[in-house]
Order: structure tokens, then C-alpha cells, then sequence
């Protein structure tokens, strides 16, 4: 850009940001400010002066617009919504680098806006309403909840994690936050930055022995013996009360329950934690029994015989129901854990997973779950139950498939410590499979818009190209293979939604790319559909000209879409 250019650019820039600020008085800029800590990010409405030493007119103050930009001499249109003022200085000093030999630039803030930053942040996980939400300024992790409606009673999860260009960056103790009120775990959010809040891993308890339904029960903060006895029927006849145990971690606690109910010994009255085991025992200690809980048909204790083995303990139960998750049942055994995977050996002849069985043992057979959350540009958002070992494409199938105008590149699998990104387009197209990412349990799967343009009448190659920041109509029709010898170069039209609503263009691309009229070099924006017409064709095009040059249906449907968001 020629000094000369780059002084209108100035002279434009200021004309557009006093004309903001008129509409705008209460943003009008003061003196420099001092923000209220180092990290301060800039935003819509922030004003901020650039000193350049030695160069007058290249200081100049400038009023963060509505998108996020601003327009500086020798540099052009910068995106510095959600930069620091560090940042910007040192983006400054590498665009000015490149026309003046070591600029000295100083930065400062001269007033401050309100409203949001642009960009997104996510939330997935245990939240009333999981989805994208816009960044504002200052924003945190209880804004970010807020905005997501809020943590369910029932989820009771113990952090939250931040996850930040891919990874896990910071965990914040919800119980801290929330409850205690710690400030100090309020995390700081920025533009893309992921909020996953997962259910506390165990949240229930066994009941298990002389009771009359044993099982596996939810708990919650605060429940004690006596209730938890309650939730499994109170105990049967036979119960020795004065021997209950509570397996807690590998550890045993004595429970004498006699005293409890006879004596009133509140002392005997445990609280409970999530994962604790209670076992009331028989009074006839030579009985060799075993308990069954969980995704079994009959749950309940069972007297068993010498040498007895896993699937026939299981068989005395009726079996896992169809909601087990037979790949991960667990014995406890005293302080022993044994792990037993029943579909290796019943598919896989894998004897060795058909464990043998113990007096006092307790087989949990725990429920599957593989249920996957799908977002996004997808026909029918869920969550969704998965068949075994499920992928991405299932559950892309699941939720319908993707819808036109999904990003098929840049699809992510949000899990509670990373975010895996995969291309579909490349697993469609060239067989990739790597990219058809196995899933997990409590992944969520997260479809973005896609940022496209597209290009259609007299070019060379019409079609549906990505669209990259700062993008400009120069841009698009090199990329579309440039305009034809038969284009109408000065009635070019650009259509676009704004706020819902279809806006035309005009634009003399003749002056552009003839002339060097950079005023007709108009900023694309995320679903444009520019249209080259023949030179034959002498009117502005309107609405349904323009759609009438998108050669495909599902383009216009997506784009018709697009107005009614």
C-alpha cells in the first residue's frame, strides 16, 4: 500500500470511526486509561491510541468497530477484538516493520466498551442447554455456566475443565466455586476456548447381602446406613445386623446395626460415600454365598458351591440384562478389585476372563454406557446410545448426517482432557480412515458451521471455496480460476445475509481489477454467494437472479436457511 493510500485509508478510517462514535456518545474516546489488570483484552467499543515515534501520521486513535477491526495506515483492516494490548503492540511493530526500519510504537487504552467480543466459546458436558455461546468481555467460567443454563441437581460433578487449543489447560473445583465461593477458581475464558463439565465418575452405592432388594443406588451428599438400607427394602430375616461391613476403597468398616435400631447408637449410623459397598451378612457364616448386583436380571445374594466360576454366578442371577456392560464387570473380593471381561470369552473363547468365585465376593455388573452428545450443523442434534465400539461416523448417522454448510475438516470429539479434530471429507473421499475417530463414552461431537463463499456466473471455475480472514472480492475471483472473457466485470453482485435478512451488492469489479479501485474491493463475509454475469446483461441483478445462478439446490436451500437464523 503507497503512503499516499494508506493516508486515505487514515482519512476514511477516521471518518467511519467518529461518525461509530456520534452514534456511540457514550463510548467517546478520553485520555489514556489504565486497565484494571495486564490481560485486559480489547473488544468492540474500546478506543486505543498508537503513538509512533518520529511519525505523526501514523499516531492516530482508533475505536474498535462492531466486527472486531479496525483500519491502520501502511497495515489495512486488523482483527484486534480479544487481543492484549502487548499483542497488538507487538502485531504493530511486525506489520509497520515491513514499510519503516524499527518502529518505536507505544499503545494505550483511551476508553473502554461494553458488549461482546465476537467468536465463541463452547460448553458441553453436564449443563442444562450444551452449545456454543458469543464471548464477552472479561468473561469467566460462571458467566460460561450461566449462559449454558446452569449444572443440573443431579449431575453434582466435582470440576470443570478449560480446554484451550486442543488440550486441557486449567481445572476448576466446582465444589470451590459454587458452594465455598472461591473466586479464585473462576477461570478466565477466551474466543474458542472449551468448557467441559463431566459427572463426578462414581456416584453411587451397593447394597448387597440380607436385604430384601439388593443393588446399586445414586447417591447423594449427606446419606447415611439406615437410608441406604431403606432404598434396598430394609434387611430380610437371617441378616446378621450386629456384622455389617462397608467397603470403602479397599478398606472394611463396622457397622452394628442391632445397636442403631435397638439402642439408638446414632454413632453406628455411617455417612456414606459415593462408591461404598454395604453388605449386611448372614448369621449362618458356614453358608458360602456370593452377592450379584447390577445389569442382572434377578440381583440378589446367592448360595453357591465349591469351585464355582463366574458365568455360572451370573447364570443363578438370570443373566446380564441387555443393558450390561459385560466387557467391564468387577468382583470385589476384601480389598481386592478383579476385572472380567464376559465378551472375550464368550466370543473369543478367552477362559481365562471366567474368574472364579469366592464366598462374601460381590459381582457388579455395571451398566454400558455409550452415549455421545452431537452439536452442530447436523439434521438431528442428541445424544445418542452407540452400538459396540462406535466411531464417528456412527454417530454422525445417528444424529442424520451433516447438514449443508457443516464444516466436513474441521469436525471435533470434545472429551474431558482433549479435543480431536478429524476430517470426514478426507475419510469420505480418499478412505482415511484414520480420521473416523473411535469414540468414548460422554464424548461430544461438535459440527461447525462452515465459512464458505460462493462464486458463480462468468468465472472460470464456479463452485464453493473456504473463505479465509480479511478475504476480499480479489480474492475470491482468483481462487474461482478469475472472471471469463464474457464477464460483466461492472455489475457484479455480492449477496448476504444480515441479521437474518438478504442484502445486495453492487459492485464495479471492472474498476477493480481495470482501474485499481480498491473502494470496490468489497471484505467477504461467511456465506456470500458473488455472482459474475454475462456482459450481455445490463440490469443490477436482484434476489432471485442472484439465486437463479447457484447451480445447486442444496446450496440455495442452505443459504435460504441461513435467513431464518
Amino acid at each position: 500500500m503507497t503512503r499516499t493510500a494508506a493516508l486515505y485509508v487514515l482519512l476514511m478510517t477516521g471518518v467511519c470511526t467518529a461518525a461509530w462514535s456520534e452514534a456511540h456518545p457514550e463510548q467517546a474516546p478520553p485520555r489514556a486509561i489504565q486497565p484494571k489488570d495486564a490481560n485486559y483484552r480489547l473488544g468492540p467499543g474500546d478506543g486505543f491510541s498508537v503513538q509512533v515515534a518520529g511519525d505523526e501520521e501514523l499516531s492516530h486513535e482508533l475505536l474498535v468497530a462492531p466486527d472486531g477491526y479496525v483500519y491502520y495506515p501502511f497495515v489495512g483492516r486488523l482483527k484486534v477484538s480479544g487481543l492484549t494490548l502487548e499483542e497488538l503492540d507487538a502485531l504493530l511493530v511486525q506489520k509497520l516493520g515491513e514499510q519503516l526500519r524499527r518502529p518505536r510504537i507505544a499503545v494505550t487504552l483511551t476508553t473502554v466498551g461494553e458488549g461482546p467480543q465476537g467468536g465463541s466459546i463452547y460448553v458441553f458436558g453436564r449443563v442444562a442447554s450444551p452449545g456454543a455461546y458469543p464471548v464477552r468481555r472479561d468473561m469467566k467460567l460462571l458467566d460460561a455456566l450461566s449462559q449454558a443454563g446452569g449444572i443440573p441437581e443431579a449431575a453434582r460433578p466435582s470440576v470443570a475443565r478449560v480446554l484451550r487449543a486442543g488440550k486441557a489447560v486449567t481445572e476448576a473445583d466446582l465444589n470451590k466455586l459454587l458452594v465455598e465461593g472461591d473466586l479464585s477458581q473462576n477461570v478466565a475464558l477466551q474466543e474458542d476456548d472449551v468448557v467441559v463439565v463431566p459427572a463426578t465418575e462414581v456416584q453411587e452405592i451397593m447394597v448387597v447381602g440380607r436385604v430384601k432388594s439388593p443393588g446399586v443406588f445414586n447417591w447423594s451428599p449427606g446419606v447415611r446406613v439406615l437410608e441406604a438400607l431403606s432404598q434396598a427394602g430394609g434387611v430380610v430375616e437371617g441378616a446378621n445386623a450386629e456384622h455389617t461391613l462397608i467397603l470403602r476403597e479397599g478398606k472394611s468398616l463396622a457397622c452394628d446395626l442391632r445397636r442403631l435400631l435397638e439402642d439408638g447408637a446414632t454413632d453406628q449410623n455411617l455417612e456414606l460415600k459415593p462408591g461404598d459397598v454395604v453388605v449386611v451378612n448372614g448369621k449362618d457364616a458356614r453358608e458360602p454365598e456370593v452377592a450379584v448386583v447390577g445389569q442382572v436380571e434377578k440381583p440378589g445374594v446367592y448360595p453357591i458351591r465349591e469351585g464355582i466360576r463366574l458365568l455360572e454366578a451370573l447364570t443363578l442371577a438370570g443373566g446380564p440384562r441387555e443393558s450390561a456392560d459385560v466387557r467391564a464387570i468387577t468382583i470385589t473380593r476384601g480389598e481386592k478389585k478383579l476385572t472380567c471381561d464376559l465378551q472375550a470369552l464368550l466370543d473369543e473363547g478367552k477362559t481365562e476372563q471366567n474368574l472364579g468365585v469366592e464366598a462374601g465376593d460381590i459381582i457388579l455388573v455395571p451398566k454400558l454406557d455409550r452415549r455421545v452428545l452431537v452439536v452442530g450443523e447436523v439434521q438431528a442434534p442428541g445424544l445418542y446410545d452407540l452400538p459396540s465400539e462406535p466411531t464417528l461416523l456412527n454417530a454422525l448417522a445417528m444424529a442424520g448426517g451433516i447438514r449443508v454448510g457443516g464444516d466436513l475438516q474441521q469436525i471435533r470429539v470434545i472429551r474431558l482432557d482433549e479435543v480431536v479434530t478429524a476430517d470426514v471429507r478426507s475419510l469420505l473421499k480418499k478412505g482415511d480412515m484414520s480420521q473416523n475417530v473411535p469414540l468414548k463414552a460422554g464424548d461430544t461431537v461438535l459440527v461447525a458451521a462452515l465459512e464458505t463463499i460462493q462464486v458463480a456466473g462468468q468465472v472460470r471455475s464456479p463452485g464453493v471455496y473456504p473463505l479465509k480472514e480479511n478475504d476480499r472480492l480479489s480474492d475470491v475471483l482468483t481462487n474461482a480460476g478469475w472472471p471469463t472473457e464474457q464477464a460483466g466485470l461492472n455489475n457484479v453482485a455480492i449477496l448476504r445475509t444480515v441479521e437474518g435478512k438478504p442484502v445486495m451488492l453492487h459492485v464495479d469489479a471492472e474498476g477493480l481489477l481495470q482501474k485499481g479501485d480498491m473502494s470496490q474491493n468489497a471484505v467477504m463475509k461467511p456465506g456470500d454467494i458473488v455472482v459474475v454475469p454475462d456482459k450481455k446483461v445490463k440490469k443490477k441483478l436482484g434476489f432471485w437472479d442472484v439465486l437463479g445462478y447457484v447451480n445447486s439446490l442444496s446450496s440455495m436451500v442452505y443459504w435460504l436457511d441461513r435467513t431464518k437464523r
